[in-house]
């Protein structure tokens, strides 16, 4: 009836490394996108963008299968998340 972390992993990267993706499912039953960027000006440490969806999963939802997709356009930053559909 809920997920168990507030993180709950569809797709991980080894180490992420700039250009590397993560696609999680968020706490509140959103999918949660992330891609991982290089530092900007000598900056040290981990950058990413996070895009998220609305809430797709719920009590209703859940232990039933679904088709998600994401698509992600590196030239514009452009996230699509898809759910059934």
């Amino acid at each position: 009836d809920a997920v168990d972390r507030e993180y709950n992993s569809l797709f991980l990267t080894d180490g992420y490394d700039p250009g590397e993706p993560h696609w999680q499912i968020f706490s509140d039953g959103s999918l949660m996108f992330s891609i991982a960027y290089p530092p900007p000006g000598g900056a040290t440490g981990r950058f990413n963008q996070t895009y998220f969806s609305r809430p797709v999963f719920t009590v209703d939802t859940l232990g039933e299968w679904h088709h998600v997709a994401v698509t992600y356009d590196g030239a514009t930053g452009e996230v699509v998340q898809y759910f059934d559909g």
